[in-house]
This record gives structure tokens, sequence and C-alpha cells, in this order.
């Protein structure tokens, strides 16, 4: 799209390096850039904003999407629950208010709705 070479073998590059957390979406853009760089520096702008906006599309939109379908919490909560444990805990707790939150939800829909409320239709 922006002409950098080998851009099919840099995606793919791309897709199986950010299943490292965190570090993988940094680390996948640095050959492309380098091959950017080669070309122009216009190129390695549109390499960089190229990078950023598909790593925004993804972790706001994509990611929230899949989750809220596979674990069914809703994205705010996850959100909400992101700042609340950040602001307690600091980076520990940002990094582990999703499973935790995942943790109560199942414990909630165990212990309160199937066993007060007798509701086992999984809702």
């Amino acid at each position: 799209m922006i002409g950098v070479p080998a851009a099919l073998a840099l995606g793919v590059l791309s897709g199986l390096m950010i299943f490292v957390p965190y570090v993988g979406a940094i680390v996948s853009a640095v050959p492309s850039i380098v091959l950017a760089f080669a070309i122009s520096g216009q190129a390695v702008l549109y390499t960089v904003g190229l990078y950023i906006g598909i790593h925004i599309l993804e972790g706001y939109v994509l990611v929230p999407l899949v989750q809220r379908r596979a674990t069914h919490l809703p994205p705010a909560l996850g959100l909400a629950g992101q700042r609340i444990l950040g602001a307690f805990a600091g980076l520990i707790g940002l990094l582990f208010a999703i499973p935790l939150l995942l943790a109560i939800r199942v414990l909630l829909q165990t212990l309160y709705v199937e066993d007060v409320l007798g509701d086992r239709s999984g809702a």
C-alpha cells in the first residue's frame, strides 16, 4: 500500500510477533521501518503511521469486541476495572485487572446467580 518491499513477509512477521505481549508490537515494526529507511523519509513516516493506526484499531476496537464476545465482559467494565485497579495497585493492577474481573464474574455467576437465585440458564 505504501511501497515498502516484502510487505506480505513483513505482515506475517508482524502478525507472529504480536503474540508477544507489549514488546511484540514495537519489535514487529522495526524491520518495516528499517526497509522504509532504504526508500525515503516519507516512507518511514507512512510506515510508522500505518503501524500506529493498525495497533490503535486493534487495541481499541477489535480486541474489546472479541473479548466481549468470548468472555461476556463488557468493554466499559474492562476499561473501568483497569482504571480503578491501575490507580490502586499501579502497573500490577493494570496487568491483572481483566483476569481478576473475569474471575469475579465467574464467582458471582456460580455462587450467587446459580446457587442463591437458582438460575442455571447460563445467562
